[in-house]
């Protein structure tokens, strides 16, 4: 994702939430920790239509015109991939609030059945 399309991203989502929250905005990368533990296929980085491809060279060590590996984020297991996003935003809840919510779904979930159910038996 290209950088003005990061800050695009960030100023409408704060123009949309208008100071109602306070928004935290954290980028995810696949870590060379996790292309090693999951096994993730590499490829050259692609140079040719790619505006950061340089800037990726460089902040990553290589010298210009050297192409270090990519991955693709959806090489990774989509239930994985679920996990690691739903954690990462987690990491920005009040943990006793979202166990409270999750409780609450939990009965309204269990209410909602049993009247789905009596509605059914007649």
């Amino acid at each position: 994702m290209t950088k003005s399309l990061w800050n695009h991203i960030q100023a409408k989502l704060a123009e949309f939430v208008d100071g109602a929250v306070d928004l935290t905005f954290e980028r995810l990368a696949v870590t060379p920790d996790q292309i090693t533990a999951l096994g993730l296929e590499t490829r050259p980085t692609k140079a040719s239509g790619h505006a950061n491809a340089a800037g990726f060279t460089r902040r990553r060590g290589k010298a210009a015109g050297t192409l270090h590996d990519s991955v693709e984020v959806d090489a990774i297991d989509s239930n994985l991939l679920r996990d690691m996003v739903r954690d990462a935003i987690e990491r920005h809840i009040d943990q006793h609030a979202l166990e409270i919510t999750r409780v609450a779904e939990r009965s309204e979930r269990e209410v909602l059945e049993r009247m789905a159910k009596r509605r059914r038996a007649g």
